[in-house]
């Protein structure tokens, strides 16, 4: 699936009939009593905003119980043994054989030296089945899931048609080719793609990237302030239809960027607006060749470029919907 349908998707206004799916699993770590995404790449980062609220619920009871184990040998404890502690009026227990447990409505935590478990939660809209579990040595927290439903839909392409093509060469600096427009806009995205593989690798290992491993990206939510943007004419706007000003075009205010070894993949993002409007890039590479598609939603537009970064050879084709 493209990034930017990942983003778009339920914007389509007749989506196809969701399914239900297998159980899920997202790993966080545990950073001053907060929660950090453990992730590999964009599409886990996605997966996991949708029901980052209901981990948070059940990491917040995890809490809660814990903080209670400070109560052992105050007025309200109900039981004088050192180590043990009854608060019925919270529904908490704690018993040094059997670890304690803490009831809060619907939500069910139980736990000892090692971990803390939530073994039971509410079911909601969005996932069933909710358990968790907090690794306090580990400092990892697990949350498992079945979904309600499928968030994806389907790409589609469908609707768009051929408007320009042509064949190019990369001369030094320049892009030569009959159409000197279209080499104009070839260039533009030649020099984005440069541009955005060296954002790729500054941010690697930096706080915003959720990927561990060296020279892997995935940087969700990046701010424009963060990136070197001189130049880019390709991914830094989106064109609004009816805005405040009517028809404009708009900064994207965050940005996100995921670098695996033969891909990248970037979109740009517009906040506050209630709809997530973006646009994509992604490259390709195999070899010493580049395929770049550029992704405009908002404007039913799509570009395809194909860079032999060998010979210098460049192919490229432009689409358009409607």
């Amino acid at each position: 699936m493209k990034l930017v349908d990942k983003i778009w998707g339920y914007l389509r206004p007749e989506p196809p009939e969701k399914t239900v799916e297998s159980r899920k699993s997202h790993t966080y770590r545990v950073r001053a009593d907060e929660l950090i995404p453990a992730i590999h790449n964009l599409d886990d980062f996605y997966e996991q905003q949708q029901v980052k609220h209901l981990a948070q619920e059940a990491f917040e009871g995890m809490k809660q119980a814990r903080k209670l184990l400070e109560r052992d040998n105050t007025p309200e404890d109900l039981d004088d043994r050192s180590g043990h502690l009854s608060l019925p009026h919270l529904q908490f227990e704690a018993h040094p054989e059997s670890g304690y447990s803490f009831r809060q409505g619907a939500l069910q935590v139980r736990g000892d030296e090692q971990a803390c478990r939530v073994t039971q939660m509410a079911d909601g809209s969005l996932a069933s089945e909710q358990q968790a579990e907090w690794r306090l040595d580990e400092k990892l927290f697990t949350f498992e899931y079945v979904p309600a439903m499928d968030p994806e839909y389907p790409p589609s392409s469908q609707g768009k048609s051929l408007v320009t093509s042509g064949r190019f060469s990369l001369e030094g600096s320049e892009v030569v080719g009959e159409d000197q427009k279209t080499a104009k806009r070839v260039k533009e995205i030649l020099n984005a793609v440069e541009l955005w593989e060296q954002n790729a690798r500054e941010l690697d290992q930096q706080p915003g990237d959720l990927n561990a491993k060296e020279g892997r990206v995935a940087a969700p939510q990046v701010s424009r302030e963060a990136l070197s943007l001189e130049g880019e004419k390709v991914l830094t706007q989106s064109f609004l239809f009816g805005g405040p000003q009517g028809d404009e075009m708009k900064d994207f205010e965050v940005f996100d960027l995921e670098q695996s070894d033969h891909r990248l993949l970037v979109a740009g993002n517009l906040s506050g607006w209630g709809k997530p409007l973006a646009a994509g890039l992604t490259v390709e590479t195999s070899g010493q060749t580049k395929k770049v598609v550029v992704e405009r939603p908002e404007v039913g537009a799509e570009e395809h470029l194909v860079w032999d970064t060998g010979t210098g050879q460049i192919s490229y084709q432009k689409f358009q919907k409607g």
